[in-house]
């Protein structure tokens, strides 16, 4: 089916390159634009009728033809992916003007083609904006069989394992560019799932085809492997980009709590305006404290607290904290946290004579003073 609209726009773009006739006639032979006799608008052409209803593309009408509703002229089928669309017409006399209509019949089915491609590009956005706002924002766990069937629809593997990679930028950079570039690096797949958040950052949830125990494994050289590209190409244009990379998940109804994860990442590291990237899994510890409820907790330290001066309160956070973070290693945490090493254990000194424990010894004290110090933070 030809649209009226897109005739009429064909129609006026022709009309100013050719002083011929040009008539667009749909599938049931009705003219539905017209050049030059635009009083035919609406009128049954019974050349192109029966051309549409035999296996004939072309009709040349001579002054000796007798056709309702038909001057002299050449017919042509207009055919889109094999289907008969119509006819177009050209009025005059077909050996002059049969070179012509050949250019119109090309011109007006290559717009055809085009527009037809557009509407299946935009159909398709569409579909995957509302694949991935169900895949991302809803909350309802009885969302599986919808998301499994969109997802089929769209060419995704529902069960395939996904990591979930949200990119940020500290400038404003064209985001569709961005994701562009993104999609046509080498190591993009077809079953690779982008989307612009809402935000505005780039998220990207990672296929992966290898065995589990391979990708566990080695999911980190991968993931840099496969993103390489795209990093040394914003790295060429001076742009300024954080990563933070979720879990891994291969049902459909949970990539929102990886998504979920990639946003804890991003809230708990701020921009020091290098870029960088964070693995979820390196903090699930962090993760799974922030998740207890604080009034459960408080119920622990709230007396340890009280007898806690804030300058203590301060040392212990910075100290505790940093020594996790560096697998208490005295050397590397001193150096983090730009003090001597003497200065650092006698600081930690005071913080186990106080409690009397030795979280070097004990991963039970360890993990007392983990929780104390992550309790602090959040009360403070």
């Amino acid at each position: 089916m030809i649209d009226e609209v897109l005739a009429r726009k064909f129609i006026d773009k022709i009309a100013s390159y050719t002083p011929h006739n040009v008539n667009i006639i749909n599938e049931q032979g009705r003219i539905i634009a017209a050049s030059k006799d635009v009083h035919r608008v609406g009128d049954f052409h019974e050349a192109a009728w029966q051309m549409l209803q035999k296996d004939s593309d072309v009709s040349c009408v001579t002054q000796d033809d007798s056709y309702l509703g038909v001057q002299p002229g050449v017919n042509l089928v207009l055919t889109c992916k094999g289907k008969k669309l119509g006819v177009v017409g050209v009025t005059g006399n077909p050996d002059e003007i049969y070179d012509i209509a050949l250019i119109i019949k090309m011109s007006l089915e290559t717009m055809i083609e085009y527009e037809s491609h557009y509407e299946l590009i935009q159909e398709r956005k569409n579909s995957k904006l509302q694949f991935l706002n169900t895949l991302l924002y809803t909350e309802d766990s009885d969302v599986q069989k919808e998301l499994s069937s969109m997802a089929k629809a769209l060419g995704y593997q529902p069960k395939l394992l996904r990591l979930s990679v949200l990119i940020c930028f500290d400038t404003q950079a064209d985001r569709s560019a961005l994701l562009e570039a993104l999609e046509s690096s080498a190591a993009f797949t077809s079953q690779d799932i982008t989307h612009i958040t809402r935000n505005g950052n780039l998220l990207l949830f990672k296929s992966f085809s290898q065995n589990a125990d391979e990708i566990f494994a080695d999911y980190r050289f991968l993931l840099d492997e496969a993103l390489h590209e795209f990093f040394r190409y914003l790295e060429e244009r001076n742009l300024t980009f954080h990563v933070y990379v979720g879990s891994f998940q291969n049902n459909l109804a949970h990539y929102r709590h990886s998504f979920s994860h990639c946003r804890w990442l991003k809230h708990h590291f701020k921009s020091d305006g290098e870029s960088y990237i964070c693995y979820f899994y390196d903090y699930v510890r962090e993760y799974l404290t922030s998740q207890i409820p604080f009034p459960e907790i408080h119920q622990i330290y709230n007396v340890f607290s009280a007898s806690l001066t804030p300058d203590f309160q301060k040392t212990l956070i910075e100290t505790v904290t940093s020594l996790e973070e560096n697998n208490y290693n005295l050397n590397t945490t001193s150096k983090k946290l730009f003090i001597h090493k003497n200065t650092l254990v006698f600081r930690f000194n005071k913080i186990k004579q106080f409690f009397h424990m030795n979280p070097f010894q004990e991963s039970s004290d360890r993990n007392f003073l983990w929780y104390l110090a992550q309790y602090l933070r959040q009360k403070g």
